[in-house]
């Protein structure tokens, strides 16, 4: 069945001074792209909109800006965040779902990219030979893994080691 779709709303938000600070921490990951991976919850212009906002507006962990000021890549999202005082965004909440993989043995074949500090692993490329492509999995490019096994909030590194450590890997998917 086909996962729930995810939606997008609109926000502007502005700076009353150069020193104010948005209150989000980003993540630019290239093919996916702006994702947010924490809000804080005081001392930002964010957390100041979310306590006024219907909570289905509120910018959360987890959601993705894919505009900002007009700009839809993610460099110029970056930049647009930085030089601004005031932001028009649109901001996406992914579709969330599982998928189940029996590998019997063999590799995922999926080549990820994440930073250090990441929230997640990224789909970087699924070459032809790879099992999610020989099974017709619904894993696309520019997915973010964020839960593998049913285990969240672990490093890209321990991410990796549960998914290669399992012939029958369940990942969480975040998709836009």
């Amino acid at each position: 069945h086909a996962p729930p779709s995810s939606s997008a709303f609109l926000v502007r938000l502005t700076k009353t001074s150069p020193v104010e600070k948005w209150g989000l921490h980003l993540e630019l990951v290239p093919r996916s792209g702006v994702w947010i991976s924490s809000v804080a919850d005081e001392g930002g212009i964010v957390a100041e909109y979310n306590r006024g906002a219907p909570e289905e507006e509120r910018i959360r962990a987890g959601d993705a800006i894919v505009e900002a000021n007009g700009e839809t890549e993610p460099i110029q999202i970056a930049a647009a965040m930085q030089e601004s005082r005031e932001l028009s965004l649109i901001v996406k909440r992914p579709r969330v779902f599982d998928l189940t993989f029996d590998l019997q043995g063999k590799p995922l074949g999926v080549i990820f990219t994440h930073k250090e500090d990441s929230a997640g692993l990224f789909v970087d490329s699924i070459p032809e030979t790879s099992v999610v492509r020989t099974s017709g999995a619904d894993l696309a490019v520019g997915d973010r893994i964020f839960r593998v096994n049913g285990r969240s909030g672990g490093t890209p590194q321990e991410m990796l080691y549960d998914l290669k450590s399992c012939d029958r890997p369940t990942i969480s998917i975040a998709r836009l």
